[in-house]
């Protein structure tokens, strides 16, 4: 069995479980210097404003693994 672990440490740690308030300081931060959040990120493409458990509902329907 596979261990779950994140792409680029320092940008993210999606896919690990992570709290609302972390995954806004990681969107704040990426787009602060100017970084890509992994896909599947819950604010990869949406602003921070609207509330986490949305903005994991609306990524999931973005992105669709292959």
């Amino acid at each position: 069995m596979t261990s779950v672990s994140p792409v680029d440490p320092a940008v993210s740690i999606y896919p690990l479980p992570m709290s609302a308030r972390r995954a806004r300081f990681e969107a704040r931060n990426a787009r602060r210097h100017r970084l890509k959040l992994p896909k599947g990120h819950p604010y990869r493409s949406l602003p921070i404003w609207i509330p986490y458990k949305l903005a994991i509902i609306i990524s999931r329907s973005q992105y669709q693994p292959s």
